[in-house]
């Protein structure tokens, strides 16, 4: 066989056999970190897809039943048809312990895992982040089942099992299945539960709809007008109130024998009503009139008790009228005439308006510990408290209300007057609200005393500080000498005093000198200049800018902190124009970047140069043979491997070529043949050295004719 190839060697007659793995193959990527070989890819793919994979078994018997963690994954080799699946170990909804569960079928066929994918995921699994179905036509589907549809089986009978967890094992349910919005069938006459399998309780916070029956908060409606309990017993502890009641029979009674009737106002009980304790015969006018029951009297729009107390026990007494009496009372309180007491021993009088409402009084507020000789309420003992939520009290146009003192008529000013030289104390006086005035244009406070500091929130200004301005108009201490027009003011040393400034300032310190021009634009400005500026060391022919760091001996460096290059571009018309950095007898020594060089050109002979110790590493272009050489410091050596190409012509029916070369040791190179014409396809024919200087093609079969190129390296 003249060549062998295979996917991880290639070799021929002539050549060694060179074999690799998959961590011999370089690969990278930014979404795999620390990926640097195809090794590395694979192995890092599989961990993720599967990070708790664990090695394979040979059947599911061989599946470890201890030491597993849940979501642990191992294939079985052979799963009963002599092929693998995929087996996981999880706890699903009724286990009480885990288990290994098949999730796949590796059998790369009909049912494999690729074909799987396809069938079962893709749109056949529902999107949690939401998805519309689409028809057979590519449209979203509209209407009823716009959106996804989620079948439990692909056969009847099977079911659609949502649990809240994997977690309750075999015992008590817990968590829900929750909506987050409406819940309807798409078609009706569907049941929810069923006789042998029902819900437990249903709790809905409105109403529900039975057929023509509606279930609301305290009400049972029938649409067609008639609610029927059939046979069965109605009790209840409460009221049954309703606008007609029909009895079958006569008999009404009552468990406890008192029976009460009450009739609506203007309606009349007509016939007899029997009862061990009624002694009337007749009901009418909605007034027991005339009638005595135990030792009540009912008179026409009056109820007396003959033992002077009528007691309502656990009623309520509701009326859109008027209660009138002389002495009223409750368990705990009393009002009598025009007295409201509290009958509990020490225990306090509360009066409470509802929300927001207020207790109003439209006659003098006062308290019962006196008046003075005005009519004016007194406090001489206790105090007078309001209190509660939105408590408020109101005097002619002031309002009390919490902490806050206010005026309740538009515009109105509080004034708060001492009597005679008293004066208004408080710790603290801060505005309501922003920036607020103290005084105005036409009430302006005289005098201001104040002992620390003036602060707007952030800045402070001490007293002291300002103390130091009080001589400013003057230009002494004592104040004989008067500021004059020009003056501005000057440290003492001890406070500020006005003086023409002479001797206190220098040439030296006017800060205009040194920021901006100020007139001195022949100049450099060190803090740069608008334009920009030129510096040019001398006027004279030959004459230099020379920068230097420092005049000390021990210099540091000349920094430039923006891109240098040459006030005009190099250009070659022939031979370079430019400007360049250093000279033959002025070379710099080392130059460091980070950077790339963009254009660089390497030294240009025509014939190479001697080696030297002080050269090591000086690189050149050969002109003569195309070829980039170093100097090593005891030899020049040339950069790279030497490379040889030779366009061959063969006529179609050749079939050994023998191909001179010259300047190399052909024994020692790599020869290929490409096809010039065939977008350099690689020939693989028979590639052999029989010299130093000849290189033999040979073919099996003649090449087409044409030109091919021998490259050697």
């Amino acid at each position: 066989m003249i060549f062998n190839h295979a996917r991880f060697q290639i070799w021929n007659q002539s050549q060694h056999p060179f074999k690799h793995n998959l961590s011999d193959f370089s690969y990278g990527n930014v979404n795999l970190p620390g990926v640097s070989t195809l090794e590395g890819a694979i192995n890092w793919m599989i961990a993720v897809l599967y990070p708790q994979s664990k090695p394979s078994v040979a059947t599911p018997a061989a599946l470890p039943l201890a030491g597993n963690t849940v979501n642990d994954y191992r294939v079985v080799s052979n799963d009963g048809d002599g092929k693998a699946a995929g087996y996981r170990w999880e706890r699903r909804e009724g286990e009480a312990t885990p288990s290994w569960h098949k999730i796949l079928d590796i059998d790369w066929g009909t049912d494999s895992v690729l074909q799987a994918w396809e069938a079962r995921t893709q749109d056949m699994w529902v999107s949690r982040k939401g998805y519309n179905d689409r028809d057979a036509n590519g449209a979203e589907i509209t209407g009823l089942k716009a959106g996804q549809s989620i079948y439990g089986g692909s056969s009847p009978n099977t079911n659609l099992t949502l649990s809240a967890n994997s977690g309750d094992g075999t015992g008590p349910n817990t968590g829900y299945v929750q909506v987050e919005d409406n819940f309807r069938p798409i078609l009706s006459g569907l049941d929810i539960g069923t006789s042998a399998l029902k819900f437990r309780d249903i709790y809905l916070s409105r109403r529900a709809y039975i057929d023509n029956l509606t279930l609301d908060a305290g009400s049972i409606v029938s649409a067609s007008g008639a609610l029927s309990f059939g046979s069965n017993n109605v009790s209840t502890t409460g009221s049954i109130t309703a606008g007609s009641v029909s009895v079958s029979n006569t008999t009404i009674a009552s468990a406890t024998g008192a029976l009460n009737f009450t009739a609506a106002s203007g309606s009349t009980f007509t016939g007899k009503v029997v009862a061990s304790f009624i002694q009337a015969t007749t009901l009418a006018s909605s007034f027991f009139t005339g009638t005595t029951i135990a030792d009540i009297t009912f008179a026409n729009g009056s109820i007396n008790s003959l033992s002077a107390t009528l007691t309502f026990n656990a009623l309520n007494l509701t009326t859109s009228g008027t209660i009138t009496g002389s002495d009223l009372r409750t368990p705990t309180g009393r009002f009598n005439g025009s007295s409201l007491e509290v009958l509990a021993s020490n225990a306090d009088l509360n009066l409470s308006a509802n929300g927001t409402g207020f207790i109003n009084a439209n006659k003098r507020l006062k308290t019962l510990f006196g008046v003075d000789a005005t009519g004016n309420s007194s406090v001489t003992d206790g105090t007078f408290t309001v209190s509660g939520i939105g408590a408020l009290l109101n005097v002619d146009n002031l309002r009390l209300d919490g902490n806050t003192v206010s005026s309740t008529n538009t515009n109105g000013d509080i004034n708060l007057t001492p009597d005679g030289t008293g004066s208004v104390v408080s710790t603290t006086i801060l505005p309501s609200s922003g920036v607020k005035d103290l005084g105005s244009g036409t009430s302006i406070w005289r005098n201001l005393f104040i002992s620390n500091q003036i602060n707007n929130g952030g800045s402070v200004y001490s007293i002291a500080e300002l103390m130091t301005l009080k001589s400013s108009n003057w230009r002494n201490t004592g104040r004989t000498l008067a500021a004059q027009p020009g003056d501005t003011l000057f440290w003492s040393g001890t406070e500020w005093l006005a003086s023409a400034p002479d001797t206190e300032i220098s040439h030296g310190s006017i800060s205009g000198l040194t920021t901006g021009d100020a007139g001195h634009t022949q100049f450099a400005l060190l803090a740069g200049r608008a334009g920009g500026q030129s510096i040019i060391g001398g006027t004279a022919s030959g004459e230099n800018l020379n920068l230097e760091s420092t005049a000390n001996a021990t210099k540091g460096f000349i920094q430039f902190k923006n891109g240098l290059r040459p006030f005009t571009d190099a250009s070659f018309s022939g031979s370079w124009s430019g400007t360049d950095i250093g000279g033959a007898s002025n070379r710099v020594r080392d130059v460091f970047t980070a950077g790339e060089f963009k254009g660089l050109r390497l030294e240009n002979l025509g014939t190479l140069p001697g080696s030297s110790a002080q050269n090591i590493g000086r690189m050149l272009y050969n002109t003569a043979d195309a070829n980039v050489y170093v100097d090593t410091g005891t030899s020049i050596k040339q950069v790279g491997s030497a490379r040889i190409q030779i366009d061959t012509i063969w006529n179609g029916t050749d079939t050994l070529k023998d191909v001179t070369v010259s300047g190399v040791d052909a024994r020692t190179m790599i020869w290929q043949l490409k096809d010039n014409t065939n977008n350099f396809e690689t020939m693989y024919i028979s590639i052999s050295q029989t010299s130093a200087t000849n290189v033999r093609l040979q073919v099996g079969t003649p090449l087409p004719a044409g030109s091919y190129r021998l490259i050697g390296v």
